[in-house]
């Protein structure tokens, strides 16, 4: 595994911002086979505060798990996998502002009716991914339930943000957790049993 220090000089890492787990960067990029929906832009996260990639890793790969044993939540969210994980980076692609209905945009339909109108589908698909969701958080171990659901609540039922995108007969797309500085602290002070003490 490389380090942020090693990335090539030839991807010309523009800084955006500080995020609550490090500094957020995006370049351009070639297609990423392991995402079908790249268009080719990218971010990097730097990992430069106090949460370690690999404990942030186990998180969100604990939270596909999660979803990944669930039929329904399988037909209707697709998790778009880090294109690279590095010792204190990752790469994950840009999600396309023209590629799909974000959920945030459905959240002020809803509310407020002042932005574009959801696309055919989208409410009913979200009304399911509600139920699954919900169907899920009632089954997890109660050891990991008060880290989990925060975090699983956030991306899929309160997300503000532009991490989840509804994308017609692909269903959902998500990106990233969505996550605060609650999520991080707690995570911080109680992160995750290891993975061969955790259930499917």
């Amino acid at each position: 595994m490389r380090s942020f220090e090693d990335l090539p000089a030839s991807w010309n890492l523009q800084r955006v911002h500080a995020c609550r787990t490090g500094t957020l960067y995006q370049f351009n990029k070639p297609q990423d086979l392991h995402d079908p929906h790249s268009w080719g832009m990218s971010f990097v996260i730097h990992y430069n505060r106090d949460v370690d990639v690999l404990d942030w890793v186990a998180l969100r790969e604990r939270v596909v798990r999660i979803f990944s044993s669930d039929d329904e939540l399988k037909r209707v969210v697709t998790f778009v996998p880090y294109a690279e994980v590095g010792t204190d980076f990752i790469v994950q692609s840009k999600p396309p502002y023209d590629g799909g209905y974000f959920l945030s945009s459905l959240h002020e339909w809803t509310t407020e009716g002042d932005t574009c109108r959801p696309p055919e589908g989208c409410e009913s698909s979200y009304a399911e991914l509600q139920a699954a969701v919900e169907r899920v958080i009632s089954a997890l171990p109660a050891a990991e339930r008060p880290l989990l659901e925060p975090v699983i609540r956030s991306t899929f039922t309160m997300n503000a943000g532009s991490w989840l995108q509804f994308v017609g007969d692909d269903g959902w797309v998500l990106y990233e957790l969505e996550i605060s500085t609650a999520h991080i602290e707690r995570f911080l002070v109680a992160p995750l049993p290891s993975s061969s003490s955790m259930g499917p």
